[in-house]
């Protein structure tokens, strides 16, 4: 299976009209014309062909694997619908591809141990360097620079609980059309007692790969940091902490 052949059977999916069909009914029996189109004649049309191009461009240097990883991620498919599609995959292209979403995305099982408690809750942070190197883990990306937004608020998890989450997240600015990658998760009763010990390992990971960059398989792409974003509560509480960050 080649990412044209997924460019198509895509194309196809989302171009498809339904036809009106006729029943005629007689007095023993209903019967039903076909009104379906033969499924090549879906590609006929010069303006789906381009269409489809310009969705899945990104598709041209992925193998299959990377490609339904990333199709999956943009779409935010559903772990149904993705099982689903990876069986057609097995069943009519005979392609070699895992059975369930968990294996596709690779997801891990234990993140135990990269939960740290601090004070007022717990930290999981995964960072920047290796959420990227993930997301890019057997290509090298087209930017010659990162530019990155990191985006922090907090969140009530249940009206009837004080539990809250702190998510941290980044968007590149070169990559508009991927969705922002969560690097690393406060929880616990409150906000997080000492934002110096929530922000630490952020801080300490945007000043040293600010001055080595990121490395990828044949590339090396500087990066640098653009903004904090924030509600106005939170942008007060983090402008001590993007002060020493700039410093430094």
């Amino acid at each position: 299976v080649t990412p044209e052949d997924l460019e198509l059977l895509f194309a196809g999916c989302s171009s498809a009209e339904p036809t009106t069909s006729t029943t005629t009914t007689t007095s023993n029996a209903t019967t039903t014309s076909n009104d379906f189109h033969e499924f090549e004649d879906i590609y006929d049309s010069a303006d789906v062909a381009t269409d489809a191009n310009d969705r899945f461009e990104f598709m041209k240097n992925l193998n299959l694997k990377d490609a339904l990883v990333h199709l999956i991620i943009l779409g935010r498919a559903s772990r149904f619908l993705t099982e689903g599609f990876l069986a057609i995959l097995r069943k009519f292209f005979k392609a070699k591809v895992p059975k369930t979403k968990r294996t596709l995305l690779k997801t891990e099982a234990d993140i135990k141990s990269e939960i740290t408690p601090i004070n007022g809750g717990k930290l999981w942070y995964r960072g920047i360097e290796k959420v990227l190197l993930k997301y890019f883990e057997d290509i090298d990306p087209e930017p010659d620079i990162f530019t990155i937004d990191v985006s922090i608020d907090g969140l009530p998890l249940f009206r009837s609980s004080r539990k809250q989450l702190w998510p941290i997240q980044i968007r590149v600015v070169e990559l508009p059309k991927v969705p922002p990658f969560v690097i690393g998760t406060y929880g616990g009763p409150k906000k997080p007692h000492s934002i110096g010990e929530f922000l630490n390992p952020l801080v300490k990971e945007i000043n040293d790969l600010q001055k080595r960059g990121l490395q990828f398989k044949h590339k090396l792409v500087p990066m640098v940091l653009r903004a904090f974003i924030a509600d106005s509560p939170m942008r007060a509480t983090l402008k001590g902490m993007f002060m020493i960050l700039l410093r430094k």
